[in-house]
């Protein structure tokens, strides 16, 4: 995406990073794909496991860490979750819906353990099904992490360049700063991951030993 948006839709980038996630955690030994996506650029496998996280049940968890990784992780908090990629924090009460789950998942807090782990209908709020464990992808295949720290790095790398392609920059950048600076994240960051990622991956990155076929 290289232009602003204020809703943009990320079906099949949750898609993508849902198999980048079976595929570094080794559930994915066969894969199936175009050419294309072969050579389409991603996020590194390395940053990907640091990003992604297990909840168990039993576990404890600070409240406020855990929305402060979601947010870093690319996810979006909102009053209800409506949607992948979106959290919530109401009390001891957290909803998170990943990008892999075909419904969104409902942690109760007893404290700072997780007492009850559930999947939930979106409409009537009810829980539908026990859960063990919730695996959690990020959301996002450009990860800067918070508002700040992305408007740091953005600044950065417009610091290091001169001339014609500075001032092309500052002005592709005006808007994304200006929101970043009042606390947003905006929604179309793909266009920076020359930026975030020196050497983006690809999907060959994520196998040891690959064979093509």
């Amino acid at each position: 995406t290289f232009h602003n948006a204020a809703v943009v839709s990320r079906q099949y980038e949750h898609r993508r990073l849902s198999t980048l996630r079976a595929l570094a955690a080794g559930e994915c030994p066969l894969l199936v794909c175009t050419v294309e996506s072969i050579l389409q650029r991603t996020i590194p496998k390395t940053l990907l496991t640091q990003a992604a996280q297990v909840l168990r049940m039993g576990e404890r968890h600070d409240l406020g860490e855990l929305a402060g990784t979601l947010a870093a992780a690319g996810y979006t908090r909102c009053e209800q979750v409506e949607g992948p990629g979106q959290f919530s924090v109401r009390g001891g009460i957290v909803d998170i819906w990943p990008p892999e789950a075909k419904s969104p998942a409902r942690c109760e807090y007893w404290g700072d353990e997780i007492d009850t782990l559930s999947t939930f209908d979106v409409l009537s709020q009810r829980r539908d099904g026990d859960l063990e464990k919730l695996h959690i992808s990020p959301a996002r295949e450009v990860l800067f992490g918070s508002a700040p720290e992305t408007a740091a790095a953005l600044r950065s790398a417009l610091a290091k360049e001169k001339g014609r392609r500075a001032v092309a920059m500052e002005k592709a950048m005006e808007t994304d700063l200006a929101q970043l600076d009042a606390g947003l994240v905006p929604e179309a960051l793909d266009k920076y991951m020359g930026v975030r990622y020196e050497k983006p991956a690809t999907l060959l990155d994520y196998f040891d030993a690959p064979i093509l076929a």
